[in-house]
Formats: C-alpha cells, sequence, structure tokens
C-alpha cells in the first residue's frame, strides 16, 4: 500500500522497487499499510532503497568485544581509551612516516587521554599557538579518514554537542578545492586558538575519534565483584552511544539484590567482604555495613571483617537453603547441607555419603530448624534490604542494565552470551521449567 492524497492504493511491489529485485508472490497488507504510514510514496520507497543497496558496500563497522569486568575500571578505562589498539592503527595509515614512532606515541596518548596529556605538555611548557593547530590539523586529518566508511547521518551522532557545529564544518570544508575554502579553512582554525576554545576542541576531536574507532560495544557479563568500581564503569558506559550489554551471573546477583532479595543481598555482601571490596557498597551505593559489622565486632577481639564474612556466608547458606524449599521446581535440594551438618563432630555429611570435617564454620549460630534465622541475623538482613532498595545509584545502574540488556543477543550473525546454556548430550538446548512440582518436571524431562 502506498498512501497518496490521504487515499491508500494498491501498487505492486515491481512498480516500487528497481527492477533487479524480485517481487513476491503475495504480501501481507497490514503489513503494507503500515509501510506505507514510512513511506507515503514511490519516491520515499526508492529513496529507501537507494541508501540501503549503496550502505551495503561499505566496510564492516568495528565491533568490540569485552567480558568478566568485574569492577576492574582502571583495565577497563584502558581498553576503552584505545580502542584495542584500533586508534594506533589507523594512525599509522594516516601519517604513515610522516611522523616517527615518538610522534604517533604521543598523538595516541592525546587521544587516549586528551586531559592528562594536555596537563602533562602545559607543566612541559611545550603548548603554543602553533602547537594548537597543528594538532587539530592532524586530528582533523584523521577524523575525516575514519568517517568515510560511515554514512553521513551516523557522522553527526558520533560528534559531542558541544562543538559539533564547528567539526562538522571543518570535516566539510574543502581546503584544496580553492583559495577561498583554503582560507576560510585556515581561519577557522585561527579562530579556534584564538577565543581559547582549542583544548575543548581537541577534546571533542578524541572523542568524535573513540567512537569511530569502535562502532559498536559488547559487554558479554559481569560487571561487579572482585574489583572494587563496578559503578564508575557503568557510569561511563551509560554514556555510550552504541552499546550492549548480556547478563552475567554476577550481573543476575546484584540485580536481585536491588530488588530486595535476601539471598542475593547475603550473597552480594559475602562476595564483597570475601573479595576485599566494600568500597564498591559503602562508596559506590551507600550501603552501610555497620550493623553486621557492630554485631561480628561483638563476637571477635581480631578480625571483625573476616568473622562478617562467617556471619553473612552462614545467612547466605541459610537464605538460600530456604529459598530452595520454597521452590522444589529448582531441583536443588543436593545443596540442602545445613541439616547435614553434626555440630558436636563439627562435620558435614556430602551426597557421597562421606563426613567431612568443617574448618571456621560458626555452627554456634545454628538453631533446631538450620535454615532459620536467629533474632540477629533478621536485623542485619533487614537492615541491609533496606539500603539496597533504596540506592537510587544502584537503582539507576540496575534500570540501565534492563533497558540495554538481556540474557543473549543476536548481532551481526553471532549468537552472544555469558554462561553455561543447558544443553543435551546431543547438543541441543535443554528444556528448564519452572513453577511446576517437582514431579511433574521430572516427567516433563
Amino acid at each position: 500500500m502506498i498512501v497518496e492524497e490521504d487515499k491508500y492504493t494498491t501498487m505492486s511491489m515491481k512498480e516500487a522497487m528497481p527492477h533487479m529485485i524480485a517481487a513476491p508472490s503475495g504480501y501481507d497488507q497490514n503489513i503494507m499499510r503500515l509501510l506505507a504510514e514510512k513511506y507515503p510514496s514511490k519516491e520515499a520507497v526508492y529513496e529507501k532503497l537507494i541508501y540501503l543497496m549503496a550502505r551495503l558496500s561499505l566496510p564492516k563497522e568495528v565491533e568490540h568485544f569485552m567480558s568478566d569486568l568485574h569492577g576492574e575500571y582502571d583495565l577497563f578505562y584502558h581498553i576503552i581509551n584505545n580502542c584495542s589498539g584500533v586508534i594506533r592503527e589507523k594512525v599509522d595509515y594516516v601519517f604513515g612516516v610522516r611522523m616517527t614512532q615518538e610522534e604517533k606515541a604521543e598523538f595516541c596518548t592525546l587521544i587516549y587521554y586528551p586531559r592528562e596529556k594536555l596537563r602533562n605538555l602545559h607543566e612541559e611548557g611545550r603548548i603554543t599557538p602553533d602547537w594548537y593547530r597543528k594538532t587539530l590539523y592532524n586530528l582533523l586529518e584523521l577524523a575525516k579518514v575514519m568517517s568515510y566508511k560511515f554514512p553521513s547521518f551516523k557522522i553527526r551522532g558520533f560528534i559531542p554537542e558541544k562543538y559539533a557545529s564547528i567539526i562538522l564544518e571543518l570535516i566539510n570544508t574543502r581546503p584544496e578545492g580553492n583559495e577561498a575554502q583554503m582560507v576560510y579553512h585556515q581561519k577557522l582554525f585561527s579562530a579556534i586558538v584564538a577565543v581559547n576554545a582549542a583544548e575543548d576542541c581537541i577534546f571533542a576531536f578524541t572523542v568524535f575519534i573513540k567512537r569511530m574507532a569502535v562502532n559498536r560495544l559488547h559487554i558479554i557479563g559481569d560487571f561487579f565483584d572482585r574489583g572494587s568500581r563496578p559503578d564508575v564503569i557503568l557510569d561511563n558506559l551509560i554514556e555510550h552511544k552504541n552499546v550492549d550489554i548480556q547478563w552475567g551471573n554476577h550481573d543476575a546477583l546484584w540485580m536481585g539484590a536491588s530488588m530486595g532479595n535476601k539471598a542475593c543481598i547475603a550473597a552480594v555482601v559475602r562476595n564483597s567482604l570475601h573479595y576485599g571490596n566494600t568500597d564498591v557498597l559503602e562508596r559506590g551505593y551507600g550501603i552501610n555495613l555497620r550493623t553486621l559489622t557492630t554485631f561480628a565486632a561483638r563476637r571477635t577481639v581480631s578480625d571483625t571483617l573476616h568473622e562478617a564474612e562467617r556471619i553473612i556466608t552462614l545467612m547466605m547458606f541459610k537464605l538460600e537453603g530456604a529459598l530452595i524449599k520454597r521452590n522444589p521446581d529448582f531441583r536443588m535440594n543436593e545443596r540442602l547441607l545445613l541439616d547435614k551438618i553434626d555440630r558436636d563432630k563439627l562435620t558435614v555429611t556430602l551426597a557421597d555419603g562421606k563426613a567431612y570435617p568443617l574448618k571456621d564454620f560458626p555452627t554456634d549460630m545454628l538453631l533446631d530448624n538450620p535454615y532459620a534465622l536467629t533474632a540477629d541475623e533478621e536485623r542485619i538482613i533487614d537492615d541491609l534490604v533496606s539500603y539496597f532498595v533504596e540506592s537510587t545509584v544502584l537503582a539507576r545502574h540496575v534500570d540501565y542494565l534492563y533497558r540495554v540488556g538481556g540474557i543473549y543477543t543476536r548481532y551481526n550473525g553471532n549468537l552472544l552470551f555469558h554462561s553455561s546454556l543447558p544443553l543435551k548430550e546431543d547438543g541441543t538446548f535443554r528444556a528448564v521449567v519452572f513453577g511446576r512440582s517437582e514431579e511433574h518436571t521430572s516427567e516433563l524431562q
């Protein structure tokens, strides 16, 4: 269907498409009606087809894959800034022998870390108006070459809003065309320096170049745990223009904790204490551990944080056990171990029938019902729940994970996922059933 003068008229696909595209034998009228809303005339269809067919000839855009970040912000920041070597490769290609290896390395460092590099150059007294003009010209030359593989509408989206009109003007001028264009081009550079905008323009160019160097960023799971600043990584990614995320098991844990799931909260706190990175809780997300550490301090005179880890680990086992008991369809009864503990002998009996000694385990906090929390544990977990669900920063980050993330994604013919998928012996996907009785689940599988 094509809309012309507010009327729907039927036209063949052959009429709407170039002759090299074969018409289908039939098509859904509702689909054609929807298409007509976006492409109301033959000319609109032709225009879109011309653009799409031509775009297929452009080089494939660079994709960057990263996985298991685990809060290591410094490493993430460096990899993101150097684009895994793409920028150095482009600098080598554009400038060849016109720059020495030392000059190329310094130019790349400026692109990676513009603020820091400019500060160092100021301290060394090397920055002059001529240096600004030369640097801006080199950045422009690199940006132009890198922009050739993108359609024009994408170029505009890569440029930071500040100075976008100036950068576009520099890209579109042709000083080699005639003298007027050359004079205009030179005046643009001189004006940038004269009004003290050179450093801001340099920074905008470096952002522009890095966005073109890696068009699509794939984060394949696990922002959290081990490293201390997953919050800063997520703050940076929120500003990224083109990113997709596949949730990892550690991410799912934090997502559950942000919703107030007690078992997830206990596991998150236990991991943070185990890896010695409580900064992410207290400084990153404003989650106070005082109730837990105060209770731990009353039980020990030596290592309070180690005692806190012992306490929260036992709480995690209790909360997980109660969760497993409430959900028999999880089929995780082999994880129910607290009722297999002999408190007198300090051993636990596993599925193989053997008794294993317990080391450094707070069995004195086990009740007759080993999966029940003590009054102190109830107070600790309730306090933690309030902090997790009320953290606005954590809520913003988890909302971002929901918006741009998923268990898997398909992109450019690739299936991206973080961790293991349940498979049968023959390699086909295994069905996983939730919300049914254990007996019914066994029958289905």
